[in-house]
């Protein structure tokens, strides 16, 4: 499974680690640390960028 989400920012995102009550800015690690892949891609005519994880979602390729 391929998941994009589009982001008008051109900067990569932060990965930040917060404590356990922290309200927000976790999303990044929790998807760090479940995905298989993972980066950002420029988005077409130079609008901000998307990113994007992947993640197995059955049996893996040998």
């Amino acid at each position: 499974m391929r998941c994009e989400a589009p982001d008008d920012v051109i900067d990569n995102a932060i990965l930040l680690l917060g404590e356990l009550t922290d309200e927000g800015g976790s999303g990044l690690a929790l998807v760090a640390a479940s995905a298989d892949n993972g980066g950002a891609e420029p988005r077409p005519h130079g609008t901000g960028k998307a990113e994007w994880f992947e993640m197995w979602t059955g049996d893996r390729p040998t």
